[in-house]
């Protein structure tokens, strides 16, 4: 709206196997608002935002739109978006002829933007290869496994690279798409959207809603079992002595077994599991948070303040104010 004369993007939505309905028809229904809240300023300009579904003719669950066939001869476009997919089978290959289309596209200088499992139609595609980006935090292990040199970050909501921007949770798709506007457009556009939708465009970040979980599938039986004891222990002063000892594992050779079977070193492993447990106390009961801290293991109160800030990005006080259930508000 800074801008008193633009050119049309022209955006493509790639429509693949269980592509997430809701996400599709919210990702048109924005733009289209988008290119009203222009012309209620400038009526003569052409639209903004030009949308179109595209297929590969083979993906499921693709009819409920008219989308167009990807071909050879398609114009370039501007951008092209993966949007979320609901199911348990994760996109991890793709056809031919998308993999072809995209790869024209791309080369014709469309920027690639996904949204949760959209990126992995990215990925599968060698879009990622190298590069850092993000996807929901419970398919961090899954996206790894399309291509290794990709270097994942769940903790941000989106990631922008550039050529290729990629979202997170499944509703990150309303996040990707105000930053698309904010691209294209600029802020206040965007502004006047959230006032529209009612939403907030304020800064967010994936890890104010991610839980630990751990992994508990890796094969390394007395890695298991101290896993097994942390979780009932966490509060305890828990040492490193402690742990080689309930594992049976040399100190020496605990870290190393413990990282290559969980991802994290027994200590941050520790206070990662007691600040998920933190955050359970901070969404369901009125205690103090100093009580809490107490409670999760934490002696120190400014060290769990600070630790806390650091794994999830908010304060306990601020991560309350945000999650804390209705019910024991």
């Amino acid at each position: 709206m800074k801008k008193t004369l633009h050119q049309t993007k022209h955006i493509g939505i790639v429509l693949y196997p269980n592509v997430m309905r809701s996400a599709v028809y919210g990702l048109i229904e924005l733009f289209d608002v988008a290119n009203k809240k222009v012309r209620e300023r400038t009526p003569m300009l052409p639209p903004l935002f030009e949308v179109h579904c595209w297929t590969d003719g083979k993906s499921n669950n693709t009819a409920f739109l008219d989308a167009k066939q990807m071909k050879k001869d398609t114009p370039a476009l501007d951008l092209i978006i993966a949007p979320p997919a609901m199911g348990d089978e994760l996109p991890s290959h793709i056809t031919v002829t998308m993999e072809r289309w995209l790869h024209q596209q791309y080369k014709q200088g469309c920027v690639f933007t996904s949204a949760c499992v959209g990126a992995f139609v990215l990925a599968a595609a060698g879009f990622l290869k190298n590069r850092k980006c993000t996807t929901h935090w419970g398919l961090t292990d899954a996206l790894s496994k399309v291509d290794k040199s990709m270097s994942i970050d769940t903790d941000k909501i989106l990631i922008d690279d550039g050529d290729i921007i990629t979202a997170g949770g499944v509703m990150a798709w309303l996040d990707l798409g105000l930053h698309i506007v904010n691209r294209f457009a600029g802020p206040e556009l965007v502004m006047a959207l959230s006032k529209f939708f009612i939403i907030d465009s304020g800064h967010r970040e994936q890890r104010f809603y991610q839980d630990f979980s751990p992994r508990l599938g890796h094969g390394d039986l007395p890695i298991t079992k101290l896993q097994h004891y942390l979780q009932v222990n966490y509060q305890h002063n828990v040492t490193l002595k402690t742990m080689s000892e309930v594992s049976h594992i040399t100190l020496r050779t605990l870290q190393r077994r413990f990282a290559s079977a969980t991802g994290y070193s027994p200590s941050i492993y520790l206070q990662r599991l007691r600040i998920q447990k933190a955050k359970e106390q901070l969404e369901t009961t009125q205690q103090g948070i100093d009580r809490i801290a107490w409670q999760v293991g934490y002696e120190d109160i400014s060290a769990f303040r600070k630790r806390f800030k650091h794994w999830i990005g908010l304060s306990p006080s601020e991560y309350r104010k945000r999650f804390m259930q209705v019910g024991n508000q």
